[in-house]
């Protein structure tokens, strides 16, 4: 599977909770103001063993739930599925994003089996104009789909608190925000000048 980066150990930006984030790397989709661009190369060589990472730190980090974001995660969808699979296992709250609806996904067989194995859908494009900036929507035309109800009201409350984003290094060099960024409105006020 393509994964572009995984991060352990995120409390609360993308989901309730302390959570794995993992990307995925391509999308199709062209939203102005994508939060991730550099996921959206679908050629990008990145190909990191999300299960071997987990593997790795399963006893160094305290996660309880993980959330997949990309890029877009359904273009994978036989690897995302094995994926899925794997981490159902030991979490019970796995949150997908996609820029994809709902309803176009459940047509597939492969997708309504990744459905049965999550908690939380967040689907749609995100659209600029509708940024609200709530804290776990990009913008409010996408929808909360849950496929495990007892989430519901965690997922709800946290979408209401403050939007942050929190800084990760990546390398010595090289840092990443893990979180919506918050929508500022500038104001500017018109100058008159005279001579």
């Amino acid at each position: 599977m393509r994964i572009a980066c995984i991060i352990p150990n995120v409390f609360e930006a993308l989901g309730p909770g302390n959570r794995l984030i993992i990307w995925t790397q391509g999308c199709l989709k062209h939203c102005p103001g994508c939060i991730s661009p550099e996921f959206k190369d679908i050629n990008a060589v990145k190909d990191l063993d999300v299960i071997k990472f987990i593997e790795e730190n399963k006893y160094k980090y305290y996660v309880s739930g993980v959330t997949i974001s990309g890029g877009e995660p359904f273009l994978q969808k036989e690897e995302l599925l094995e994926l899925v699979t794997y981490l159902s296992q030991t979490y019970d709250d796995i949150m997908i994003f996609s820029g994809m609806k709902y309803e176009e996904l459940d047509q597939d067989p492969i997708c309504h089996q990744i459905f049965e194995k999550i908690a939380v859908l967040v689907d749609g494009e995100y659209v600029e104009e509708l940024n609200q900036n709530e804290k776990l929507r990009g913008s409010s035309n996408q929808r909360f789909i849950f496929f495990k109800e007892k989430y519901r009201e965690r997922y709800e409350e946290l979408n209401k608190k403050e939007r942050d984003q929190v800084l990760f290094e990546i390398t010595p060099d090289s840092y990443y925000g893990v979180g919506l960024k918050k929508k500022v409105k500038i104001w500017a006020k018109p100058i008159s000048i005279t001579r």
